[in-house]
């Protein structure tokens, strides 16, 4: 469409920038994560009771969550680890239990590596089973967190 500045008439702004903001900012918490299309829709809806400011009250929502969902032990692999850790990546391991979470690790498992028992980031763990009804719960959580 082409128009002209004859086609066109001044009109005052019905909103102010404060306005304007705060409703721009409304829409993206409500629909930021719709552009991850299912998996978003998931996301959404474990958090559609919290600020999504507020990241811990996120994480707690996660961990209820996942108590609720996913059935220990869980099966999973290291996908990550620091060069002094007792864990290295590619390590399989047993997801025992979610006792807590941590403001920059997120949700801390508890899991089992033979006879020791670890505390280890579920966002840089991965279900070893694909299929398993605990892979896509945790998946969904990973994607959260990498991109809250």
């Amino acid at each position: 469409m082409t128009l002209y500045d004859s086609d066109l008439e001044k009109t005052n702004p019905k909103d102010d920038m404060e306005n304007v903001r705060r409703t721009q900012e409304e829409l993206s918490n409500e629909y930021y994560w719709t552009s991850f299309g299912e998996e978003g829709k998931r996301i959404s809806k474990i958090l559609e009771k919290v600020n999504p400011e507020d990241e811990m009250e996120c994480l707690k929502a996660w961990l209820e969550y996942l108590d609720q969902e996913l059935t220990f032990p869980v099966e999973a692999i290291a996908m990550d680890s620091e060069a002094n850790s007792y864990i290295k990546q590619g390590n399989k391991m047993k997801i025992i239990a979610l006792p807590h979470f941590e403001e920059m690790y997120g949700i801390i498992a508890s899991v089992r590596i033979g006879r020791k028992k670890y505390g280890y980031p579920l966002c840089v763990m991965e279900v070893a089973d694909n299929t398993s009804s605990n892979f896509q719960p945790i998946e969904d959580y990973r994607t959260w967190f990498a991109n809250r």
